[in-house]
């Protein structure tokens, strides 16, 4: 039988990476994924939810785990490691609400009216886990304004 160059490299190449990454034969794609999502009915006036969907790529099926009631049309998501989810208002957006993995509101901020200030609709967590960034702008005189990046303690988010 002769080996031609394609199969010689292809069963050098799977020896490689059986010896050096031992755990790639293992990897499997897990079964279930939790997403977050948000939208609104296909109505002008239909209220707005942030849902964590369950889906079962083996099944094909899609679940909703809980929906939670916003106060206005959201833009952010960002999931956190135990289950809750942060969700930010869309640009001019007064609210950010942190979520449990069951779907109750656990901490709601609120911009005041008055406040020269507006969430852009981006949360991020800073590298040290301990810091949420967010996107916001300042309102300044004369319709002129600045962008802002605060920093807010991770569990206090209206610090």
């Amino acid at each position: 039988m002769t080996t031609n160059h394609r199969r010689f490299f292809a069963a050098v190449a799977a020896g490689v990476a059986d010896s050096a990454l031992p755990g790639i034969a293992l990897a499997t794609t897990p079964r279930q994924a939790v997403v977050a999502a948000a939208w609104r009915g296909p109505n002008p006036g239909d209220p707005c939810f942030a849902r964590a969907l369950v889906a079962d790529w083996e099944t094909r099926n899609l679940d909703i785990r809980h929906a939670v009631p916003l106060p206005s049309r959201p833009h952010g998501l960002l999931p956190e490691a135990d289950g809750g989810m942060l969700v930010v208002a869309a640009r001019p957006g007064t609210w950010l609400i942190r979520c449990d993995a069951q779907g109750k509101v656990q901490q709601q901020v609120s911009l005041e009216e008055s406040l020269a200030r507006r969430f852009c609709g981006h949360v991020f967590v800073a590298a040290n886990g301990e810091v949420l960034l967010t996107t916001e702008t300042a309102l300044l005189d004369r319709g002129n304004a600045r962008r802002r990046l605060p920093f807010r303690p991770r569990r206090r988010a209206d610090a």
